[in-house]
């Protein structure tokens, strides 16, 4: 499954025959966006945490459901200017990154 740190949050609550991995880099992503939401809107970053973690379910049970891009797949959120990046095996889905659409494209391609 996914390694030792995860958390509910993060785990798909849906079977799935691929391990599912989010990359420690995308959590972080994740909590730095939910927080800055939450500063400026009570609600806010709890609402994106929520989307996050439906949209990991929807890639779980569906991972090739979003184009490939050249290796990497992408689900864009509702409501709120984020992606999630992830890539697909027959074994696999890693999450590589949950990031605003607008900063430094690709970025995490590294990961």
């Amino acid at each position: 499954m996914s390694s030792g740190r995860s958390s509910r949050i993060w785990l798909p609550s849906v079977g799935t025959e691929r391990r599912f991995y989010v990359h420690p880099e995308a959590r972080g992503e994740l909590k730095l966006a939910a927080r800055w939401y939450e500063e400026r809107t009570e609600g806010a970053g709890k609402a994106l945490v929520l989307l996050v973690r439906a949209a990991l379910g929807t890639i779980a049970r569906a991972p090739t459901r979003w184009p490939d891009r050249g290796g990497y797949r992408a689900m864009y959120l509702k409501r709120y200017p984020y992606a999630i990046f992830y890539t697909v095996t027959d074994e696999e889905v890693r999450i590589m990154a949950i990031a605003h659409e607008r900063r430094e494209p690709l970025y995490w391609k590294g990961r």
